[in-house]
């Protein structure tokens, strides 16, 4: 789920502030990367019915992407070797830590929680009602400016079409957990461009988002270690390797190359390549809507009108708010 709506490594954004005119292969792109996203919860779905419990989905997803970033730059490196270092400077390292345990690790972890107990639709569309908020709640602490009337009208717009797209759901207590979890993960993820300012750009998109996936697994990994009811993980992952499946090997290679990797990839290069980052946070609100869909083809969840309408105003609000902290920086 990538929020990094930092210009890339290519210099595009000009003195007074605004974006050099970008064509149109970035957001062809950036497109991809929104419907790609939306095959997380598929594949996910099909490895817990072979077996793998959430916490194992969730390690996979993240050494998948590691081992397709470590081919990547070495595919790079062959045709251009002056370019695509893996060299990490120490004092980005703490940006890295927000990036790779709070941003990554911490919204894998709590999305693919809340698709065991939620609805696809209804889990994600909770992340993105949750994460523009808490992006611009940050803004203001940081800056120590006021809300504008138009901010928290938006805000409370989101709330609303959270209240319609859960109205007609099912208030067992798994699904409200679901819905927890995925408001813990929309919380981290909207920090995702918080903690990649100033280093973005400093670094090509293959370097940068190994570095990410490796503090994100190391820490998913220790913390996995340190708790003892985790430790099936291990287990499960060690019986992957030493046994094949097809089917299995299918679907956690879908869902950590093509439903991550590639994603995370086509969105930073879109953003190399000059997209105006007001777009492409636009363009990633296919994401919500690519998952109901895919839901609704292959997991046979639907939604109902109300939760349509709900689903149609989390995603106008947010656009809005994405639009407005573009104009603000």
């Amino acid at each position: 789920m990538p929020l990094n709506k930092e210009v890339g490594m290519d210099g595009k954004v000009v003195a007074n502030g605004e974006v050099d005119p970008a064509p149109p292969g970035g957001a062809i792109y950036v497109f991809f990367t929104g419907m790609l996203l939306g095959l997380v919860p598929i594949f996910g779905a099909s490895l817990r019915g072979q077996g793998w419990i959430s916490e194992t989905i969730i390690l996979a997803r993240l050494l998948f992407v590691v081992v397709g970033s470590v081919f990547g730059i070495l595919c790079v490196r062959l045709m251009r070797p002056d370019n695509c270092h893996l060299r990490l400077r120490m004092n980005h390292v703490w940006h890295f830590l927000g990036y790779g345990v709070v941003s990554i690790a911490l919204v894998n972890f709590f999305y693919l929680k809340s698709l065991e107990f939620a609805p696809a639709s209804i889990a994600v569309f909770s992340v993105f009602a949750v994460a523009p908020t808490m992006t611009l709640v940050v803004t203001w602490l940081r800056k120590k400016s006021q809300p504008t009337r138009r901010d928290l009208g938006l805000i409370l717009v989101i709330i609303l079409g959270c209240v319609l797209v859960n109205y007609a759901s099912d208030w067992s207590n798994s699904y409200w957990k679901g819905v927890g979890f995925a408001v813990l993960a929309g919380t981290c993820y909207g920090l995702y461009s918080i903690f990649g300012q100033g280093i973005s750009a400093q670094y090509h998109a293959l370097p940068l988002l190994f570095w990410q996936f490796v503090f994100a697994g190391i820490a998913t990994v220790a913390f996995f270690c340190a708790v003892p009811r985790y430790h099936e993980v291990f287990v499960q992952l060690s019986q992957f390797a030493a046994v094949p499946s097809l089917p299995m090997w299918q679907s956690a290679i879908g869902l950590g190359i093509v439903a991550t990797f590639f994603p995370y990839l086509f969105y930073g290069h879109g953003l190399r390549l000059g997209l105006n980052p007001a777009i492409a946070s636009a363009l990633t609100l296919l994401e919500p809507v690519s998952t109901s869909v895919l839901a609704w083809m292959f997991l046979h969840q639907s939604l109902s009108p109300l939760q349509i309408a709900g689903c149609a105003l989390v995603i106008g609000a947010s656009l809005r708010l994405s639009q407005q902290q573009m104009r603000a920086r």
